[in-house]
């Protein structure tokens, strides 16, 4: 099932993701935002009937790559159209709200994701880094089971097929009951369809700035160059990264020697400790 909704139109959606890109001044509120999708937080009152009899009794509502709002039961919607869907929902921007919300370039799925607050954009930077991960898609999808609904935060499909779906955290609130339920409920049915799930709370904040340091590996910085990757792994792997840089800068790349280490190592082909800050004396590996 089908319609047209004012929450997923394609113009709409346009126009609101533009709105998280210039809404950064104080004090600046868009009025043409609109209401977010209401859900549930009472998650404890879940229909256990409906859980006993299994996947039946839950639907999920998605918005297709056209806007197209859709309905089915839970179980029945391929996992590549729910990560090349568009959001579900658009996070509001305000005055003095408390989360930054705002859009992501996801090299994983060459388009802009919607994110709600910096630990989920935290979160998809490393996703994006993850050389399993296939695709990404954010607020992907309302899953309703009785009278409760959740959006979960983040699909995540990996290169072997797998599918992921997360909720972004804060850990002081990941034993809060109500948010305990949410959580029960998404693994029993996230099981029943053969997909992963879980809860990220805040990850190492020295390998987030280390990946985001990498970011401008995302570039096909080597295409340019016209250098084949087994070479650079060849006179890379075992050294340190300030010992390869030189030898890159005199030999190959003079103006994108880091460049294109960091490309190889955005794409797993060169490896490093990234859980302790990135230094000249930090050693390469070859990757997989």
């Amino acid at each position: 099932m089908h319609r047209r909704s004012p929450h997923c139109t394609s113009d709409r959606s346009r126009e609101n993701l533009q709105h998280l890109s210039i809404l950064r001044k104080p004090g600046r509120v868009s009025p043409t935002w609109p209401r977010r999708v209401r859900v549930s937080e009472n998650l404890a009152v879940v229909d256990r009937r409906a859980m006993a009899t299994g996947v039946a009794y839950a639907t999920i509502r998605y918005c297709d790559r056209l806007g197209n709002e859709r309905v089915a039961q839970w179980g029945e919607v391929a996992p590549d159209e729910l990560a090349n869907a568009m959001p579900v929902r658009v996070p509001p921007t305000f005055a003095g709200q408390r989360n930054y919300p705002g859009l992501f370039w996801s090299v994983r799925s060459q388009r802009h994701l919607v994110y709600e607050s910096l630990l989920e954009l935290s979160h998809l930077w490393l996703l994006d880094f993850a050389s399993t991960t296939a695709a990404i898609a954010t607020q992907p999808f309302q899953l309703t089971v009785g009278d409760s609904s959740h959006v979960p935060d983040l699909l995540v499909l990996d290169a072997v097929g797998g599918v992921e779906v997360v909720d972004v955290k804060p850990a002081a609130f990941r034993f809060h009951p109500r948010f305990r339920s949410q959580v029960e409920v998404s693994e029993r049915l996230c099981a029943m369809v053969g997909w992963r799930y879980r809860v990220a709370t805040e990850p190492d904040p020295v390998l987030v700035r280390n990946v985001q340091f990498l970011a401008v590996g995302r570039r096909p910085i080597a295409e340019g160059i016209g250098i084949d990757d087994d070479d650079v792994v060849a006179v890379a792997a075992g050294y340190s990264l300030g010992h390869v840089l030189e030898r890159l800068r005199t030999e190959v790349a003079p103006e994108g020697a880091f460049a294109l280490l960091a490309g190889l190592m955005w794409r797993g082909v060169l490896t490093a400790d990234l859980t302790r800050p990135l230094t000249r004396d930090t050693v390469l590996e070859g990757g997989s």
